[in-house]
């Protein structure tokens, strides 16, 4: 699809240190151990690299099925500059989303540490909510632990331990027909898939978003998917198949179908 087109790829601004592309959703942003040629990454440094006076390198990322704006730098000082002030915070991300609910408050301070939890695929682990576990209730948990410490012995479970993450929401536009809302979300941290999870943990997730339920824990019930035939993250989770079939699986990080730009 026109989404997904690595041609597809718009120039906003350039001049000789940097640029602004709009990176469509569906178009991985870097690449990974089965992304390669299929990133923005890529294409640019195919496309410029002999017309930059460094190699175009992305100074932030954006999730598979985001769509935004993407900051390019093409030269050793914009990259270093551009570095800093993100880690510095001097650079304000916010993204739109469509979120399911009409009923969300006018605004949100969403805090809720994120991290890995257990997950069927993709190395045993997938980035969730990890909300902070109070004095009382570990207690209880240890003393439930050792309660059935003898059992199922030889399995290694996963301690979720989540990393402090904020969202900062504001609603933009409200569809009661529909139950829908259009929001405003800031993240001054920038854990992966922040927003799918932070929204979802509070109960209002992303529109389409086919992995995170509400209280922004994974999805591991498996189900049909159609198959993909482009190189893809995961890709021996795929049963064999022609282009165009469907498969049963798990939902992954990777699958879009929801609005956030």
């Amino acid at each position: 699809s026109a989404d997904d087109d690595p041609d597809s790829l718009k120039i906003l601004y350039q001049d000789e240190h940097l640029m602004a592309v709009h990176k469509p959703s569906g178009l991985p942003t870097m690449h990974s151990q089965t992304f390669v040629e299929y990133t923005i990454l890529h294409v640019l440094r195919t496309a410029l690299s002999d017309t930059t006076l460094a190699p175009p390198q992305p100074v932030h990322r954006l999730g598979v099925g985001t769509s935004g704006v993407l900051l390019i730098a093409t030269s050793l000082p914009a990259r270093k500059a551009l570095s800093r002030a993100i880690r510095e915070k001097r650079v304000k991300k916010i993204y739109r989303a469509l979120v399911c609910g009409a009923d969300i408050p006018d605004s949100l301070r969403i805090d809720c540490p994120i991290g890995p939890v257990p997950f069927p695929i993709g190395g045993g682990t997938i980035n969730a909510a990890c909300p902070t576990v109070s004095a009382t209730q570990k207690e209880s948990d240890d003393r439930n632990h050792d309660e059935t410490s003898n059992e199922g012995r030889g399995s290694a479970e996963i301690q979720p331990t989540g990393k402090a993450s904020l969202s900062l929401v504001r609603v933009v536009l409200r569809n009661v027909e529909a139950d829908q809302a259009l929001v405003d979300v800031e993240i001054p941290t920038g854990r992966p898939h922040q927003i799918r999870i932070h929204m979802a943990y509070v109960g209002h997730p992303l529109v389409g978003d086919p992995l995170y339920l509400s209280g922004g824990v994974p999805d591991r019930e498996p189900r049909l998917f159609p198959k993909r035939s482009k190189e893809d993250e995961d890709m021996d989770t795929d049963e064999e198949g022609e282009e165009g079939e469907e498969v049963m699986r798990v939902a992954l990080p990777r699958d879009c179908g929801y609005s956030l730009h």
